[in-house]
Parts: C-alpha cells; structure tokens; sequence
C-alpha cells in the first residue's frame, strides 16, 4: 500500500496563508481536563426551588453553570477583601 496525499491536503494551508490568518488557533482544553487551573467541586442544590429553575435559566440565556458559579464566587471573594481591608 503507498502513501499518498490527497491532491486537496494543501488546500486549507494555503487558502490561510491567502487569507492573512495564519496558522488555527491551538485547541482549547476543556475545563475537565485543565487539572492545572480548574478544580472540581461539588454542590447539593434542593432540585425543586434551585436546581431546575436555574437549569432553565442557564439554558435560555446559553451561560455554562461552572461559569456562573466561577463569576459569583469571585465578586463574593473580592467583596470579602474590600470588607476585611
């Protein structure tokens, strides 16, 4: 069996190169697999009052729980510091 290219394999470099972008952008690790700067945790949320409400929440304004969670975590540490300053 040989090795041979696709006679498109240079297409998409060269359609870059033409187009000014340069090389794709590395791809991103997700937050599961980025040991090095997420932790994982876990939470108990009453599922009637809590939980399915901001499921639904999330979901129609399309925000990832963990980067809910993330943001009000950090505006609650950052009023901690101005409060113990």
């Amino acid at each position: 069996m040989t090795d041979r290219k696709s006679k498109f394999a240079g297409l998409a470099g060269a359609l870059r190169d033409k187009s000014g972008k340069g090389p794709a952008a590395p791809k991103k690790i997700a937050k599961s697999q980025d040991k090095e700067t997420y932790a994982q945790t876990t939470v108990y949320l009453h599922r009637t009052n809590v939980y399915n409400p901001l499921q639904s929440a999330l979901a129609s304004k399309r925000i990832e729980y963990s980067q809910l969670v993330e943001d009000l975590l950090a505006d609650w540490l950052s009023k901690q510091q101005t409060l113990n300053v």
